[in-house]
């Protein structure tokens, strides 16, 4: 943890940040300048006895199933938090099916019993990091590449555009 938690102890803890991709999801704290893990999106699976990404699912219990324990490998193996105890942001693409969103949201409120999510999309957040009025954001993921305007923290989704052109 942070050097300045201990003198803290009157504000509320770090928020989670939570980026979960197709191939690697990525986890740390805000205020921190990076996250503090990255780690592929998938899981052990006991039951099929063989590893399984987190976005391979057929139905809805299938998919929050996959989200309750790729949430607990992050939570309890790699940063040692209690997710009662701290609010979550979830960055995702714009692209996001409400489905997975729904699904998210279900095992954050329900299973996990977090306090707060905040839903934030990525253009915006890393033109907010740039603090410019206008940024291009271009984003190559795994199975797709996206490029967004985002004009005073306001994506323009008439101009957005996407390509099946990711990394694999």
């Amino acid at each position: 943890m942070a050097l300045y938690e201990g003198i803290a102890l009157i504000q509320e803890k770090q928020a989670v940040v939570l980026d979960l991709g197709t191939d690697y999801t990525k986890f740390g704290f805000t205020g921190e300048a990076a996250p503090r893990c990255i780690i592929p999106s998938e899981y052990w699976c006991a039951a099929e006895r063989r590893h399984k990404r987190v976005y391979d699912y057929k139905d809805v219990e299938e998919l929050y199933d996959n989200l309750v324990h790729m949430l607990h490998i992050l939570y309890f193996r790699h940063v040692l938090v209690n997710p009662k105890e701290r609010k979550v942001v979830v960055v995702e693409s714009l692209f996001t099916p409400t489905q997975f969103r729904e699904t998210l949201a279900k095992v954050l409120f329900l299973h996990y019993e977090v306090s707060g999510v905040l839903w934030a999309d990525s253009p915006r957040l890393c033109a907010l990091t740039l603090g410019a009025p206008v940024v291009l954001v271009v984003s190559l993921g795994a199975e797709e590449a996206e490029a967004v305007a985002v004009v005073h923290g306001c994506p323009v989704l008439r101009a957005m555009q996407s390509a099946a052109l990711g990394a694999r």
